[in-house]
C-alpha cells in the first residue's frame, strides 16, 4: 500500500512519481535494486516554472503500520544512489540513535527532464540492512517551502500578545508559598549567540526565554530533532509563535545589548546598578515616564514683582559693614572653594527654580543691590 512519511513543514509531498523500490534484507552481503523514472509533460511543466518544485527520493523501514500511521525517514546504513549513472551526492543520514532526523534526498538535478519521458534508470546499491527490516524507497514529487516562506507564516498566523505574555507572568508569580525574584533574559540565540531578530518559542513552553526563529528552521530542515533549544521540550512546528513581549524589549534596546532583568511583575530593565551609578546615571525602567522639574521656570505674578522691587529699594545700605574689594575677593573665592567641595550639600540640592521678571525692559533701571553680610 501507500507509505505515509511523517509530514514536514519544509517538504510537501504532491504524488508518487515511480513505484517504491523494496530492498530485502541482507544483514552481511551487499544487495542491488532498479527501477526506472519517466516524468510527464506536465510534471515537467511544473518542474520548469518552479523552483521550489523538486523530485525527491524517500526511505522507509518496516514494519510499515498502514496509510493511516506517519513513518519516518529512514534509509539503509550503507547505500549508494545513481540516476542514469550519475552518483547522488546527498546525506542519507540522520542524528545517530534519533529516529525523525533524517531528510529526503534531492535528485532533481540529475534527472532528465527533455525530452519528456525520457526513461530515467536508478541504481541502488546497499548493504547491512540489520534488524530484519526490509526499507521501501519511493521518488515524490515534492513542493519545497523555504524557510523564508515559513518565518513570514509564523508571523502571519501564530502570535503570543504582549498582554498574554504578561498575564501568564503574573500569574505564574502569584504563589504565596513562593517568593518571586527577578530573573535575567538573554537577547541572544541559545544556539547561534547572535542577537534574536524574530523571538520565537513554542505556545507549549513554560520559559520566556526566546530563539530566533529563522535560525531554528535552518537547524530543522537540515536536522529535523524538532526540539525547544531552552528546555528540550518536543515541539511541532504549528505550535511555534512570535512572543510580541521579548519582541518589544528588543525594539526597545540598541543592538549592542545583549541581556535584560525582568521582574516578577513583567517590567523589565537593561543594565547595572552598580555600571550604572559608575557612569553617573541611575537605572531606569522602560516604563518610568517621569520628568524632571530642574528646569522648570517659575513666572510670578506683576502684583509680587511691584511688592519685591518696593522692599527692594527700602532696604537700607550698611555701607560700614561692606568689605573692602580685596577682603571681598578672597571671601569669594573661599565660599566657592567651599561651595566646589566635595559632598557639600549644594552640589546634592536640586537647582533653584529661576525667577524671571516679564514687567521689567531694557530700559529700567536696575534695582540697586543689598550689600553682603
Amino acid at each position: 500500500g501507500q507509505i505515509k512519511f511523517r509530514t514536514s513543514p519544509f517538504f510537501e509531498i504532491l504524488e508518487a512519481l515511480a513505484p517504491p523500490i523494496e530492498l530485502q534484507i541482507l544483514p552481511n552481503n551487499r544487495g542491488s535494486a532498479t527501477s526506472h523514472l519517466m516524468l510527464s509533460p506536465a510534471t515537467v511543466d511544473r518542474l520548469k516554472s518552479d523552483k521550489n518544485m523538486r523530485i525527491m527520493l524517500y526511505s522507509a523501514a518496516d514494519p510499515i503500520l498502514g496509510q493511516y500511521s506517519e513513518t519516518d525517514i529512514a534509509f539503509p546504513q550503507q547505500l549508494e544512489v545513481r540516476v542514469n549513472s550519475e552518483q547522488v551526492t546527498s546525506n542519507f543520514k540522520g542524528i545517530k540513535n534519533k529516529a525523525g532526523t533524517t531528510r529526503p534526498a534531492d535528485i532533481t538535478d540529475v534527472v532528465r527532464k527533455n525530452p519528456p519521458k525520457y526513461n530515467n534508470t536508478i541504481q541502488i546499491t546497499y548493504a547491512l540492512t540489520q534488524k530484519a527490516r526490509k526499507f521501501h524507497l519511493v521518488v515524490n514529487l515534492v513542493k519545497k517551502h523555504p524557510v523564508e516562506e515559513l518565518v513570514e507564516r509564523i508571523k502571519r498566523g501564530n502570535v503570543l500578545t504582549k498582554a498574554t505574555v504578561l498575564k501568564d507572568m503574573v500569574a505564574r508569580n502569584d504563589d504565596p508559598d513562593i517568593e518571586a525574584t527577578s530573573t535575567v533574559m538573554s537577547l541572544k540565540d541559545p544556539v547561534s549567540y547572535v542577537r534574536i531578530s524574530l523571538p520565537c518559542r513554542s505556545s507549549i513552553c513554560l520559559h520566556n526565554q526566546c530563539f530566533d526563529a529563522s535560525f531554528f528552521l535552518q537547524l530543522q530542515e537540515q536536522a529535523p530533532t524538532w526540539t525547544c533549544p531552552v528546555c528540550n521540550r518536543v515541539l511541532l512546528f504549528e505550535s511555534l509563535v512570535v512572543d510580541q513581549y521579548v519582541q518589544d524589549i528588543l525594539m526597545n534596546t540598541s543592538t549592542s545589548t545583549d541581556q535584560v532583568t525582568i521582574e516578577p511583575d513583567g517590567k523589565w530593565s537593561q543594565g547595572n546598578k552598580t555600571e550604572e551609578a559608575q557612569r553617573g546615571g541611575t537605572k531606569r525602567s522602560y516604563e518610568d515616564d517621569d520628568d524632571s522639574d530642574d528646569d522648570l521656570v517659575e513666572i510670578i505674578p506683576d502684583d509680587r514683582v511691584k511688592r519685591l522691587k518696593q522692599e527692594t529699594s527700602q532696604t537700607p545700605y550698611p555701607l560700614a559693614n561692606t568689605p573692602p574689594i580685596s577682603s571681598r575677593e578672597q571671601s569669594t573665592t573661599g565660599s566657592a572653594a567651599a561651595t566646589n567641595a566635595p559632598g557639600s550639600g549644594s552640589n546634592r540640592q536640586k537647582r533653584k527654580s529661576e525667577v524671571i521678571d516679564l514687567t521689567l525692559s531694557d530700559d529700567d533701571d536696575e534695582p540697586p543691590r543689598p550689600a553682603g553680610r
